[in-house]
């Protein structure tokens, strides 16, 4: 039997989902997937399954890695609704001394370094919201291992080289993200953890357990924040409801619309791979179908997940753990998208 969900808002009822399909979901996860620890299911406002495995339970706390772009689209849209920024404000006017031309007198160097940096500065919050910044960056590569230990990494982030025109070229990076997050402080002029639970995560009622940060002491912007599965689940009602919650306007309703309206295509195979049914992506949200359905997605490293189906008014939330028990990004998504089908799939 469920419990009620209390701190999440959310009830248990009588399942909405075919509990023959539910079975087979749990049977299924503990078979193939031991490093899925929890899942979530809410329809109609009411949640009507809650699961966890692998020890963990409904006070666990997740580091949900990308999930966290969700949320922190959800801020950039309180942001901008509040005057503080648009989306088309240069990243170069927030940070200037991150845009600085620090081109050498050596004429061999010097038009190349000019012209980078004067492209670099037409950078703008909608590029870094939608991928599409152009900076050179693996997000698999050496380049995340190097901004995780610098002592500024949104500077090492900004002076990257440019691969591509801003605005031309999707290329998935958590270093656009920690930019973005780094441009919106400036802009509020408040730290930014402490902007999140006022004007997002306390309103919406979703406590946040933790927050890693970087070599600075700044929160990773689009990464390493710790919610519960029902904290998750929170978050995916939110969205489903526009951006309201119990009668309160959190987020800008038409921010939740446009954030999930397709603004680049992805053409990397990997993610592809790992995002059957991939449609395009949003401001910082992924897009897919399921059976036909639009499934808006915000995705962590792992197995982290928020799924909304707004045409069935449902949200599958759920975390995975990040040790030995984990395949990798490509087969822990795979087997996790191929569950939720079959949940989105069984809706009664």
């Amino acid at each position: 039997m469920l419990a009620v969900c209390a701190s999440a808002g959310l009830h248990a009822q009588a399942p909405a989902i075919d509990p023959v399909v539910l079975a087979r979901v749990d049977s299924t996860a503990r078979a193939t997937l031991p490093a899925l620890q929890a899942m979530v299911v809410v329809r109609n406002g009411r949640m009507v399954w809650e699961k966890y495995w692998g020890g963990a339970d409904s006070a666990t706390a997740f580091n949900i890695k990308s999930v966290s772009k969700g949320l922190l689209s959800a801020l950039t849209g309180i942001a901008i609704q509040q005057g503080r920024l648009t989306l088309d404000t240069p990243i170069s006017k927030l940070l200037p001394d991150y845009y600085r031309s620090n081109a050498p007198e050596n004429r061999a160097f010097r038009a190349a370094i000019v012209r980078n940096d004067s492209v670099r500065a037409t950078i703008t919050i909608r590029h870094l919201l939608t991928q599409t910044s152009g900076y050179a960056w693996d997000e698999g590569g050496p380049i995340l291992s190097t901004f995780l230990v610098s002592s500024d990494a949104a500077r090492l982030v900004a002076e990257q080289i440019l691969a591509a025109t801003p605005g031309t070229t999707w290329n998935y990076s958590t270093g656009n993200t920690h930019l973005l997050a780094a441009a919106l402080t400036r802009a509020v002029s408040t730290p930014l953890r402490r902007y999140a639970e006022d004007q997002l995560l306390t309103p919406a009622g979703i406590q946040l357990r933790g927050w890693d940060v970087d070599g600075a002491g700044n929160p990773i912007g689009g990464s390493e924040m710790y919610l519960t599965a029902r904290g998750l689940a929170r978050f995916g009602q939110l969205c489903l409801e526009g951006g309201a919650i119990g009668g309160k306007q959190v987020v800008p309703r038409d921010w939740i619309a446009a954030s999930w309206e397709k603004r680049s295509d992805v053409a990397s195979p990997i993610y592809k791979e790992m995002v059957p049914g991939i449609t395009g992506y949003g401001y910082l949200w992924w897009l897919r179908t399921s059976n036909g359905k639009v499934m808006n997605s915000a995705l962590g490293y792992g197995g982290q997940f928020v799924l909304v189906v707004p045409e069935l008014n449902l949200v599958i939330a759920g975390a995975s753990a990040l040790d030995a028990r984990n395949p990798g990004l490509i087969p822990q998504f795979k087997g996790i998208f191929g569950l939720v089908d079959q949940i989105v799939a069984s809706v009664l």
